[in-house]
């Protein structure tokens, strides 16, 4: 079974680092293009599904399972990842060695980037090294947090445990939905995917500055945080000490 489970292991990786080094040659269009292209087809799949196969039974449901918290249930329609009990969790087919293998690091490193593993979760494709930093530039250009927000988190109890005020943070900046107000003048639900996209990508750029305004907030207050570095990508930003006050 093991030796089963490591040459399809390796095969994908191949297969993966094959297709990927393809792409890598022309591939230049953002994350948002690339959606363009892989959801219209997966919006017809579901359609597809739902129409043949609406009504066919996938499980049972007994009293342990619902007692352990829906352990064990199928009770929901996941593709991005797979969480195996004995190769553990895959992405897109992908265990975590197999990621580190074919997903771009940043500039100079040798460890793969929170912005292409954020890729390879939303389109199932590999990025191209270019692909990855235009999308790390792009959450740069979206990292500011708005006024309200940093007048928000300061006027928190240094008391409140920081993840309450991570929370509070991520749902005040509701605000600036742009879901929200799509939602509200109408849009086509074949449409929502380009507002949540916006708002995922907007929450995923702010979340360095939450977390480097609480931190700095609850453990010195009496130290300033510098301005966003753009040229770092997000996991940089959290290890610069200029920008989250550690030391």
């Amino acid at each position: 079974m093991f030796r089963h489970v490591s040459l399809q292991s390796s095969l994908v990786t191949r297969n993966f680092a094959r297709s990927a080094g393809s792409r890598r040659l022309a591939s230049t269009k953002s994350l948002r293009e690339t959606l363009q292209e892989v959801i219209p087809p997966k919006q017809e799949q579901l359609k597809r599904l739902k129409a043949e196969h609406g009504q066919t039974v996938v499980g049972d449901v007994k009293v342990e399972n619902i007692i352990g918290g829906m352990r064990g249930i199928k009770a929901m329609l996941w593709e991005a990842s797979v969480l195996d009990p004995n190769e553990g969790i895959r992405f897109h087919g992908l265990i975590i060695p197999d990621c580190q293998q074919v997903l771009p690091p940043a500039p100079g490193g040798k460890e793969m980037t929170a912005e292409s593993m954020l890729w390879l979760l939303m389109t199932g494709k590999t990025p191209s090294p270019e692909q990855s930093q235009q999308l790390s530039k792009e959450l740069a250009e979206r990292g500011e947090l708005p006024s309200f927000i940093i007048k928000l988190l300061d006027s928190l109890p240094k008391s409140l445990h920081p993840m309450t005020q991570l929370s509070m943070g991520v749902a005040a900046l509701n605000h600036d939905s742009v879901f929200q107000a799509a939602y509200e003048r109408g849009t086509k639900k074949t449409e929502f995917w380009t507002y949540t996209l916006e708002d995922c990508l907007n929450l995923v750029a702010k979340l360095p500055a939450l977390a480097a305004r609480i931190y700095r907030n609850v453990y010195h207050p009496d130290r300033s945080i510098a301005p966003i570095d753009k040229n770092l990508d997000l996991v940089g930003k959290l290890e610069d000490d200029h920008y989250l006050p550690i030391s």
